[in-house]
């Protein structure tokens, strides 16, 4: 008798493991679409007719453990109508989450061309969609390997690699059913969209990769404002590094002192950091900032060109010089 009790304990156990793993499986990501889906809720609508369409739009996987779920968390009751925006990545405890705190558009953010991780982390805390340690966090590298799946552009990176650089400049509306990761997957489709797979071509044909394209097109926008120019110098920092020169950008010196002045001071390069591009020579470790397409275009695409120096005077004009000695004079001339 003892043993048949035992037997079907151990039978009931491993139903209840075998549902709650297959509960589990049907409540997570589907990834069956790229970018994201907009989704509304009518007034009065049933949790069994809200979770049909959830899943006929293959936003998620099975609409009975999503109703399951939403019984058993009290979310059932909670559903707020309105309109709402899921994306491919998001759980069904996620989407859950939401249709209980409605799809009230909270904020349209702005990332401006050659923004670092670090300015756009400060300016989402100051809009007040979450603080600059959580977008931080959502964008190390510990956090990129969960995001491989959905972006194989970033399985070709340094593990050690953050997500600077990938981080797309543009507007993108964030909703209050939004996490941060979202914001994060959003410029991450909009990167993979943009850089385009002939872009992608071209760049190995060059014998260069796209990790290491993204770092010159950085340190690119952030030396000079001119599309035209961009190629020029992006052409004049290639020929560096073929001829084993530093690059000398001040633009890489600056990540590390914080100045806005775009000139380094004796002091500002005896500065000791992989990212002094006036002690070592070669590509720094990763980008500065997150480059804008037409950056990443020049870094693609140089111009060639004469010139070995460039230097940007205050009113953002370029000039260009084929020798040390007429670079020091353009110095002289326009950076009194």
């Amino acid at each position: 008798m003892i043993k048949k009790i035992g037997i079907l304990i151990s039978v009931v156990v491993l139903i209840v493991l075998i549902t709650s793993a297959f509960l589990a499986y049907q409540l997570m990501p589907l990834n069956d679409f790229a970018g994201e889906k907009a989704f509304r809720v009518e007034q009065g609508e049933s949790v069994r007719s809200i979770t049909s369409r959830l899943e006929k739009e293959r936003i998620l996987r099975s609409a009975f453990a999503f109703r399951v779920f939403l019984y058993v968390s009290g979310i059932s009751s909670r559903i707020i109508p309105g309109d709402y925006t899921f994306s491919s990545h998001a759980s069904a405890p996620t989407i859950a989450r939401s249709l209980a705190k409605g799809g009230v558009i909270e904020a349209t953010i702005t990332i401006p061309e050659g923004w670092s991780r670090n300015d756009i982390a400060a300016y989402v805390e100051s809009k007040g969609i979450a603080s600059q340690h959580e977008m931080l966090e959502a964008t190390d590298a510990k956090r990129k390997r969960g995001l491989l799946s959905s972006f194989p552009f970033l399985t070709e990176f340094p593990e050690t690699a953050s997500l600077e650089g990938f981080l797309f400049p543009d507007t993108y509306k964030i909703f209050t059913s939004q996490q941060t990761k979202d914001i994060v997957y959003k410029s991450l489709y909009n990167f993979d969209a943009k850089v385009t797979a002939q872009m992608r071509k071209d760049i190995a044909v060059s014998g260069k990769t796209l990790f290491d394209t993204i770092i010159l097109a950085s340190i690119v926008e952030r030396e000079v404002s001119n599309n035209a120019d961009r190629r020029l110098v992006a052409d004049i920092f290639y020929r560096r590094l073929q001829r084993g020169m530093p690059l000398q950008s001040d633009a890489t010196i600056s990540i590390l002192t914080g100045k806005k002045n775009p000139q380094s001071s004796l002091a500002d390069i005896a500065i000791d950091s992989p990212y002094n591009t006036y002690a070592n020579k070669g590509l720094p470790p990763g980008p500065i900032a997150n480059p804008g397409l037409s950056s990443i275009m020049a870094a693609i695409y140089p111009e060639k060109n004469p010139y070995w120096y460039f230097l940007s005077a205050p009113d953002g004009t370029t000039y260009f010089s084929k020798t040390y000695d007429e670079h020091l004079a353009k110095k002289r001339k326009y950076l009194k």
